[in-house]
């Protein structure tokens, strides 16, 4: 009975310390945030992606979608005109880790002899990525603010000044975020380039089926 005694004592213990150890798991900040960042990149993309395979199916260069509207201006107009996309086969979700680590390698020993056109590369893709995901929530705003005022009445909501304007302030807002990333390397402005390069991901690259999907996530993992 002693024994038996012990061995209930040491397993409730054991099950406390799990239970405990998965309440400050979840509400710890940093895995709270972590979570939060991950859903909403994962909804954000969804909902560009729904957006932009809807402006693709109707061809009318997406004139009933907000968000649609100003992703026809960053994409080719081969991706508009046709329903296919960019799809990730097999030998390449496979040989994206090897290279990858390759290309890591190369980076190592030769870092000094690369790092200005890695540098060049990361600019202009983290710029782009940051134009394609904040200028649908500008365009939302903007057009709020037209709405509400009487001197945006006689405007149409369509009218290429006013996309451009949009444009136009979303590029003084990326050019304004990508100087103080340069600059400072701060990690939430990390954070927002790397948000917008898998919101991209997610809208331009397709995955045929499931097991393409376990072998790349199984690939990144090992990378």
């Amino acid at each position: 009975m002693g024994e038996l005694s012990s061995t209930n004592f040491v397993f409730h213990d054991y099950v406390i310390r799990f239970f405990l150890a998965l309440f400050y798991l979840f509400t710890d900040t940093s895995v709270i945030s972590c979570l939060v960042t991950a859903t909403f990149t994962l909804v954000y993309g969804c909902l560009c992606a729904k957006s932009i395979d809807a402006a693709v199916s109707s061809n009318q260069n997406a004139s009933n979608s907000r968000l649609s509207l100003t992703h026809s201006a960053l994409l080719s107009d081969q991706m508009l005109g046709t329903s296919q996309h960019s799809t990730l086969p097999l030998t390449a979700v496979i040989l994206f880790p090897i290279f990858a680590s390759i290309m890591l390698l190369i980076l190592f020993f030769f870092l000094d002899t690369f790092a200005p056109l890695l540098h060049l590369f990361s600019s202009l893709a983290a710029a782009y990525a940051l134009l394609f995901v904040l200028l649908p929530p500008v365009e939302y705003i903007t057009a709020k603010a037209r709405r509400s005022l009487s001197s945006f009445a006689s405007t149409r909501p369509n009218s290429p000044r006013v996309f451009h304007t949009e444009l136009v302030i979303t590029g003084v807002l990326v050019a304004s975020i990508m100087i103080t990333w340069l600059f400072t390397a701060h990690w939430l402005l990390n954070d927002l380039i790397g948000i917008a390069l898998c919101v991209v991901f997610i809208c331009l690259v397709r995955l045929p089926n499931l097991k393409v999907a376990v072998v790349l996530l199984c690939g990144l993992f090992i990378y």
